[in-house]
């Protein structure tokens, strides 16, 4: 029997119907998997809108981050993460605490170190927390802080065009466990939670 082209057509958009979706980049999965915690840390975060609740996204912020970063020191990465930097920002922060008298907040508890995926999927939490940096800098500016008092932190030059090259290269690495990954980025969040939720008892 022949088949016209028509028919063929027909029959090629029917099997591909059955095909299986080509699988989500690692970047979209860490990101559906982390938006109800994301969204959630936004919210205790709140707006920055005066200087009493600045002070308070100072100290959660380096409550969180300190522990974080020195677990993610200790860590191996996976290969195609092996020479990532991580930009420290817990001694910025604790500049800043000192800039407006602020006493250093006892720091989240510090992680276990964590495996290579699950460190992954941190150093995606961590990355991508700079993505609002620029609009915390304008807030940070509006009460009086730069990058000379107060702002140390968000004055990162080193960050235009970084979170593309992370995630690019987060995608590109061979050998994450995605599930591992998750776990870890999921734990930061917690951690981050945590931090801001004890930065608010004073």
């Amino acid at each position: 029997m022949r088949v016209t082209p028509r028919e063929e057509r027909v029959i090629r958009d029917r099997m591909r119907s059955f095909e299986p979706p080509p699988s989500a980049s690692l970047r979209h999965m860490l990101r559906a998997g982390t938006r109800a915690p994301h969204d959630a840390l936004d919210r205790a975060v709140g707006a920055i809108a005066d200087e009493a609740s600045y002070r308070r996204y100072l100290r959660g912020l380096y409550a969180f981050r300190a522990p974080v970063e020195a677990a993610l020191e200790r860590a191996a990465v996976p290969e195609g993460l092996a020479d990532w930097r991580l930009v420290p920002l817990a001694p910025r922060l604790r500049a800043d605490l000192d800039d407006l008298g602020e006493p250093a907040p006892r720091p989240d508890d510090c992680p276990e170190t964590p495996g290579p995926s699950a460190a992954a999927g941190m150093l995606y939490v961590l990355e991508g927390a700079a993505i609002g940096a620029n609009l915390l800098r304008v807030r940070a500016a509006r009460l009086g802080f730069d990058a000379g008092r107060g702002a140390r932190h968000l004055a990162r030059p080193e960050e235009a065009g970084r979170w593309g090259a992370f995630v690019a290269r987060l995608d590109a690495a061979a050998g994450i466990d995605p599930e591992a990954a998750l776990a870890g980025a999921q734990a930061a969040f917690a951690g981050a939670a945590r931090a801001f939720a004890g930065a608010g008892a004073r």
